[in-house]
């Protein structure tokens, strides 16, 4: 019997990707959830020490999305409603560290750092203040992350959840899995998984 799958693609914070994720589970009678998310810790010795610099953009740009992020909100309550399975499709933290470090990477932070600390400095912006050096730290860390997830492109992250989908589809025999993942990522794993000989049903 030929696998199938229902595909979402969504924006992490996005209300209508919300409400389209809520609807899909009671449209399609999903009977359960792959999700773009993973479960190990980000605060661990060995991820500190490879990359201390990967690992404070990622607490940071947790602690911010945090507050707006509905993907979350949304499969806990399909969860909680329909009493269906959820499992977790992404590399492990410690699997990202360990394929995406480089041991160049700090001196990629301290590039961004010097960066925007000089265009600071050209903006007329008197390097006199303390805060300014908070400003840039937290902003290099956001360019590093957006580094940093340029390089998970490279170290087959699509690839991998496309085949973990399939892998948990055959092991527990699901007929109508709803996979959801970022819009950035949604294409990739298509591309993957339909290439595995699954049929897919894009839901927009």
């Amino acid at each position: 019997m030929k696998l199938k799958l229902f595909l979402i693609g969504i924006i992490h914070t996005s209300k209508k990707d919300y409400n389209k994720m809520i609807e899909s589970a009671e449209k399609y009678n999903i009977d359960s959830i792959l999700f773009e998310n993973r479960k190990d810790t980000l605060w661990t010795w060995e991820n500190f020490k490879k990359e201390p610099f990967f690992v404070l953009s990622y607490a940071f740009y947790s602690i911010l999305i945090i507050f707006f992020q509905k993907d979350f909100k949304a499969v806990r309550e399909i969860h909680e409603k329909r009493g269906i399975p959820v499992h977790s499709i992404d590399l492990k933290i410690a699997e990202i560290v360990k394929k995406g470090h480089k041991w160049y990477n700090p001196f990629i932070f301290i590039i961004f750092f010097i960066s925007a600390t000089v265009y600071l400095f050209l903006s007329g912006n008197p390097l006199t203040n303390p805060f300014v050096f908070v400003i840039v730290f937290f902003f290099s860390l956001i360019l590093y992350l957006a580094y940093f997830i340029f390089l998970s492109v490279n170290i087959h992250r699509e690839q991998n959840m496309a085949n973990k989908s399939i892998r948990i589809i055959k092991k527990y025999h699901y007929k109508k899995p709803l996979l959801i993942v970022g819009k950035f990522h949604k294409d990739r794993i298509k591309e993957y998984v339909e290439k595995e000989g699954v049929s897919i049903k894009e839901i927009d």
